[in-house]
C-alpha cells in the first residue's frame, strides 16, 4: 500500500474529497476516478504537476475576484463623487407653495415640495433622514433653530427630482426662529440653510451624500392692511372695546394657517416707522383666527381695545376724534404679545394699518331757521322777546348721526362753524323806510360758535331743562350697518371772542355786533345767489365722549357738513331794522 501509485483510484473519505476537488477543478472526471493534489498515505512522493496546475487556477481565481472588487469599488466611489457634485451644483427651492400651520410651543407643521432641478438616469430610493435648519442671517457656523424629518422618497429616472414634505418642524431655538419668522412677516429676504446626510440606494448599492443647501423662503407682507367697519362694543373706566374687520393683500406663495388667536400692540402711525416703537401704545388688537393666503385676505370680527392711561390718554383722544370726524388715519401694529407660542412672540416688529374714519362723520346736518336761530327761547323753553334777546338761547338745530351699535353721550360740546369760503360783504339795514345804515363785514370763514348749555332742551322737553348733554341712540342689534339713527339737538350760538370787535353796531341794536347778527343771513343769501339752498362748512372743536363708563375729551374736525337755510333766515331783522338778500353786496373772492 505504501507504494501504491497516486494515479490509482482512491477509496473512502480520501476518494470523496479528491472527487469533490477534482470535479470543481476539472469538471469532467468520471465518478470514482477523481484526482487530487494530496500525498497518498505511506507515500513519500508529491504530485507536483497536479499541485502546480491547481495553484495556478487558484491564483487566477483570486486575482479575478480582487480585480472585480477593485472595479466595483472604483465605480462606486466615482459614482458617489459624481452624485455629490451634482447635488452640490443644483439649487434647492420650494415648489408651488409653502404652508406653515398648527403651531405649538415646540414647533409647527410644514407642508411644501422641495425641488432639485436634476434628473438621474436610473431610479433611486432615498430613505428618511433628519435635516437641520438654520437662518443664513445667523452667520457661518451659527446654531440651528430646528430640525425636521425628510420622509422616504423615490426618485424616478429622467424626471426632475422632487421631495414632498408634510412634516413637523421641531423648533429648538425659539429666539432664533422668532427673528427668522419676523423677517418673513416683514417682507424681508430670508434664507434657510438645510443640512443633513442622505443615503441614496440605486442599482443595489448605497451612496452616502452630504446635503448643505440654501433655501429662499418666500416673504409675507400684508400689503394694504386695512380696518373697516369699526363699531363700538362696550366701554369701562379705562378701556373702550371696538370690533372691526381686517383685510389685506398678499402676493406671497407662503400660507399661514390655523395660527390661532393672536394679540398685537397698536400705536399711532403719525411718526416715522423707526421711531414708532418708542411711542406709547394706544391699545391692543386681537385676531381670533390669524391666516394669510395668496390674494385678498379678510379677517372678520377682530377686536380692538383702546387703553386709556396717563401716558396714552392724549393719543387715544386724538384717534377717537379723527375717527368720529370721518378722517382716515394710520396705525402701527406689532406683536404678537402674550402668545403661548414662544417663537411667535413679537415676530412682527411694525406693520402699518389703515383705519377708515366713521362714514360721514358724527354730524349729518345743521339747520338755520328763523325761530331757533333768530328768535330763540329762554331757559324755561318760552319764546324770547326780541327786545330782550340777550337773555335768550339762539342757535341752529344740529342733527347728529350714529351708525354704531352702542349709544354715545356727548357733553361739553363747543364747535366752531366755518364756511368753506370767505364771507366778506356790505349790508344795509333799513328802519321805518327813512333810516338806513351800511356796515362792512369781513368775517373770513368764521360763522359762529356752538355750545351745549343748560336749557338747550327746554323748548323741546321741559323735564330736560337743566340737561346740557346730547344722547345719540345706537343702531339696533341685527340691523344693517348702513342704517343710521339721527338725533336733532339745539346748540346755542355765540360769537367767537376774536371776532367781537364792537366796531360795527347795528341800526336796530346799538349794543350788538352787526356783522355777527347778519352773518347767517349773509351766508344764506350768498348760497341763494349761486342757486344753492345749502352751504358747506367745517365743524371743529371739542366735546366729551361717553360710552358706558368710559369717557374722554376729544377734538373733532369734520369737513363738508351741509348747512341748510329756511326762507325766513334770508330776511334779517335786528330790532326794528330789516334787510333782505338785495341789501347784501358780496366781495368777489380771488
Amino acid at each position: 500500500r505504501a507504494r501504491r501509485s497516486i494515479a490509482e483510484p482512491l477509496h473512502g473519505r480520501e476518494s470523496e474529497n479528491c472527487a469533490a476537488i477534482g470535479s470543481a477543478t476539472r469538471g469532467s472526471e468520471s465518478a470514482g476516478a477523481g484526482w487530487c493534489c494530496i500525498r497518498s498515505p505511506g507515500s513519500s512522493r508529491w504530485p507536483w504537476r497536479r499541485c502546480a496546475s491547481l495553484m495556478v487556477c487558484f491564483v487566477v481565481t483570486v486575482a479575478a475576484a480582487v480585480a472585480s472588487t477593485l472595479v466595483v469599488v472604483h465605480f462606486c466611489s466615482r459614482s458617489t463623487g459624481i452624485s455629490q457634485h451634482m447635488l452640490d451644483s443644483a439649487p434647492l427651492s420650494f415648489g408651488d407653495g409653502l404652508t406653515m400651520s398648527e403651531p405649538t410651543s415646540t414647533g409647527l407643521r410644514l407642508q411644501t415640495e422641495l425641488v432639485l432641478p436634476i434628473s438621474v438616469q436610473v431610479s433611486a430610493r432615498l430613505p428618511a433622514f433628519r435635516a437641520s435648519l438654520r437662518s443664513a442671517h445667523s452667520g457661518a457656523g451659527g446654531p440651528p433653530f430646528g430640525w425636521l424629518t425628510v420622509p422616504e422618497t423615490r426618485i424616478e429616472a429622467d424626471v426632475m427630482s422632487k421631495i414632498v414634505l408634510d412634516t413637523y418642524l421641531h423648533v429648538t431655538d425659539a429666539g432664533a426662529f422668532a427673528k427668522s419668522f419676523g423677517r418673513i412677516l416683514q417682507g424681508e429676504l430670508e434664507e434657510w440653510e438645510i443640512t443633513g446626510t442622505l443615503m441614496v440606494y440605486s442599482m443595489g448599492h448605497f451612496m452616502s451624500l452630504s446635503l448643505c443647501k440654501n433655501l429662499s423662503v418666500p416673504a409675507v407682507f400684508m400689503d394694504s392692511l386695512r380696518a373697516d367697519g369699526v363699531d363700538l362694543a362696550h366701554g369701562k373706566e379705562s378701556e373702550l372695546a371696538t370690533k372691526l374687520d381686517l383685510s389685506f393683500f398678499s402676493s406671497s406663495v407662503l400660507k399661514l394657517r390655523d395660527l390661532g388667536p393672536l394679540t398685537f400692540e397698536v400705536r399711532l402711525g403719525d411718526r416715522p416707522l423707526e421711531q414708532a416703537g418708542a411711542a406709547p401704545r394706544i391699545g391692543r388688537m386681537t385676531v381670533p383666527s390669524f391666516t394669510v393666503a395668496q390674494g385678498v385676505n379678510a379677517l372678520r370680527n377682530a377686536s380692538f381695545v383702546l387703553e386709556k392711561d396717563a401716558a396714552s390718554e392724549a393719543l387715544v383722544s386724538a384717534f377717537l376724534g379723527r375717527w368720529l370726524s370721518g378722517q382716515d388715519q394710520q396705525l402701527l401694529v406689532s406683536g404678537p404679545v402674550g402668545s403661548t407660542i414662544p417663537f411667535l412672540e413679537r415676530a412682527l416688529r411694525r406693520q402699518p394699518m389703515f383705519v377708515a374714519g366713521l362714514s360721514n362723520g358724527l354730524v349729518k346736518f345743521v339747520e338755520m331757521n328763523g325761530f331757533h336761530t333768530f328768535l330763540g327761547h329762554d331757559r324755561q323753553g318760552k319764546p324770547c322777546n326780541r327786545l330782550v334777546g340777550s337773555h335768550c338761547l339762539q342757535g341752529p338745530i344740529v342733527t347728529f348721526q350714529n351708525k354704531l351699535h352702542h349709544v354715545m353721550t356727548l357733553r361739553d360740546v363747543s364747535l366752531d362753524v366755518d364756511l368753506m369760503e370767505e364771507l366778506a360783504y356790505d349790508v344795509t339795514l333799513h328802519s321805518l323806510r327813512l333810516l338806513r345804515r351800511t356796515s362792512s363785514c369781513n368775517r373770513g370763514r368764521s360763522l359762529m360758535r356752538l355750545r351745549s348749555l343748560p336749557g338747550m332742551w327746554a323748548q323741546v322737553n321741559a323735564s330736560r331743562a337743566l340737561d346740557e348733554s346730547v344722547l345719540v341712540p345706537a343702531v339696533q342689534m341685527g340691523s344693517e350697518r348702513r342704517e343710521t339713527v339721527l338725533t336733532a339737538a339745539f346748540l346755542a350760538k355765540e360769537v367767537p371772542p376774536d371776532l367781537l370787535t364792537g366796531e360795527s353796531s347795528c341800526l336796530g341794536d346799538p349794543r350788538g355786533d352787526c356783522c355777527f347778527a347778519s352773518a347767517v343771513s349773509a351766508a344764506a343769501c350768498l348760497a341763494l345767489s349761486r342757486d344753492h339752498l345749502i352751504a358747506r362748512s367745517t365743524l371743529k372743536g371739542n366735546l366729551t365722549l361717553e360710552v358706558g363708563t368710559f369717557n374722554t375729551t376729544i377734538s373733532v374736525e369734520q369737513r363738508g357738513v351741509p348747512i341748510g337755510f329756511t326762507d325766513d333766515v334770508r330776511s334779517l331783522r335786528v330790532g326794528a331794522a330789516t334787510a333782505s338778500c338785495r341789501d347784501f353786496v358780496f366781495a368777489i373772492s380771488g
